[in-house]
């Protein structure tokens, strides 16, 4: 039977809010282990980067068909099977092939934007069902939402290091690998030139990790992975996600969203709703934040992880710094969602973009305190806080923007956040890693002032309406006041 928003008890809505959280944490700690890991796991020719590449192709493509799709089904129907769809491109990582990879993630990508956008419309009905003030609801809503999200990386963390430990510590030494692969190219001249003409005797950590790494990914020292290992990880996560669908269809309740216009719509008018959102000054104020955050989340798991992390500590370290990670996001999701009806939303943006900002420029100097763990574990937990930010504050400005609309503009969002991400890892195995933080950082600072002007404007023009509103309530007083006061003297 249809579930109504006046049918719906206030308890029940914490129920689904709490069933729609726990099941991410569960599926999403699967997914973003293996999207932070593919990188490092499979290097061979990019691989890792290509499939997740391939992964956000697509989810950009869904975006045209997610709102429809929500629209036709429910969003419980949607989440479940979307949900379902992930463990094939979970399974496809234990055969690391072209032909394997590719499709499966493609599918994976696609399947995932129509869960985000379900997942998304839920939680504003959620909002809305709770309480009449949905403007701040929503936000806080979006805010326990990515709180409890953010520390899936904790959980998946967590399994990666049990795992590897499993079987005890087969990480060669570090400089065995450099010797291996200063001989396998001891005739290639790019070696000569990145490495500054030096023996491979005196080569070190620092000189092939960091920010100095521009090369192609094959170079860089890679630390193999026992099968076993790789197993165990993915029937983990396979199991995670079963959990997490047989969640989201036997606990959350069903829901059908109640607008004015026909349930049904034709990919058409999807096309047109998404457009009119994608042009509306609303969403134009955060598109460039949107492209960074999504370029940004590319980074840190295809890069940070790899060339600062498994390249310099070993690949069984991975999983202590996506622990951190997840901390540092989830803490900074749940306090900045709170805080924010105080501070505005401008000061909390402002706030992320100072974090990476600075996290961004203790990576370019890198290469002076890489012997100590906790410095790179500091990096670490400063992007957390700012990727906790963008996660929890973006998506809230969409869902409080279009509450109407939003399952297409769930899509809109998605679909820019996807193309970030696509430029992001397609860039990843071409571009300099002291270029790739420069980007990202001007991006950042860039992005972060567009979105203060676009405000600033818009509270302007907000004001001039109000002023406008007073002033014309005046004059309709007066003319009243006047036309009283002449038929009475007649």
């Amino acid at each position: 039977m249809q579930t109504t928003c006046s049918r719906i008890s206030k308890w029940k809505c914490y129920k689904n809010l709490v069933t729609l959280s726990v099941g991410w944490i569960l599926l999403y700690s699967s997914f973003t282990s293996i999207k932070d890991l593919s990188s490092s796991f499979h290097h061979q020719d990019g691989i890792g980067l290509i499939g997740m590449a391939t992964f956000y192709f697509g989810y950009m493509m869904a975006c045209i068909f997610a709102g429809r799709t929500v629209r036709l089904f429910d969003a419980k129907v949607s989440i479940s099977c979307t949900s379902l769809c992930q463990i094939p491109f979970l399974i496809s990582n234990a055969s690391p092939k072209f032909y394997v990879l590719l499709p499966l993630s493609f599918l994976g990508g696609f399947t995932q934007s129509i869960l985000w956008t379900a997942s998304g419309s839920y939680l504003v009905w959620i909002s809305q069902t709770m309480s009449t003030n949905q403007r701040n609801n929503v936000n806080k809503v979006f805010s326990i939402f990515s709180l409890v999200v953010s520390c899936s990386p904790i959980l998946g963390g967590m399994s990666t290091v049990l795992a590897f430990s499993l079987y005890g510590k087969d990480r060669q030494h570090f400089q065995k690998q450099i010797k291996q692969i200063n001989t396998t190219f001891e005739n290639d001249i790019s070696k000569t030139l990145i490495f500054k003409s030096k023996s491979s005797d005196n080569l070190t950590d620092t000189e092939v990790c960091g920010p100095g790494v521009c090369f192609f990914e094959n170079n860089i020292p890679n630390l193999a992975l026992p099968r076993a290992k790789l197993y165990i990880i993915l029937g983990f996560y396979t199991g995670c996600m079963l959990a997490a669908s047989a969640m989201f269809l036997f606990v959350m309740d069903r829901y059908i969203p109640e607008k004015d216009e026909p349930i049904k719509y034709k990919i058409c008018i999807s096309v047109t709703n998404i457009t009119k959102i994608l042009y509306s000054t609303t969403f134009v104020k955060v598109f460039p934040l949107l492209f960074h955050y999504g370029f940004q989340m590319a980074f840190m798991s295809g890069s940070f992880f790899k060339e600062y992390v498994g390249c310099r500590y070993g690949i069984e370290k991975i999983g202590y710094f996506l622990s951190v990670f997840g901390f540092s996001s989830a803490f900074s999701s749940g306090l900045s969602g709170f805080i924010h009806t105080g501070t505005g939303r401008e000061y909390v943006f402002m706030f992320a973009c100072l974090a990476e900002v600075v996290a961004v420029a203790g990576m370019l100097m890198w290469n002076y305190f890489s012997s100590y763990m906790t410095y790179t574990i500091g990096l670490c937990s400063l992007w957390g806080l700012a990727h906790g930010i963008w996660q929890t504050h973006l998506n809230g400005y969409i869902g409080e923007s279009f509450p109407l609309t939003s399952e297409f503009a769930f899509s809109s969002l998605n679909l820019i956040l996807s193309l970030g991400l696509i430029t992001g890892y397609s860039s990843s195995n071409y571009i300099c890693m002291r270029t790739k933080l420069y980007v990202t950082g001007g991006m950042c600072i860039i992005s972060s002032c567009f979105f203060l002007i676009m405000s600033k404007i818009a509270r302007q023009k907000c004001a001039i309406n109000k002023n406008f509103k007073r002033v014309s309530k005046m004059k309709e007083l007066d003319i009243f006041v006047f036309s009283n006061v002449s038929s009475r003297l007649e």
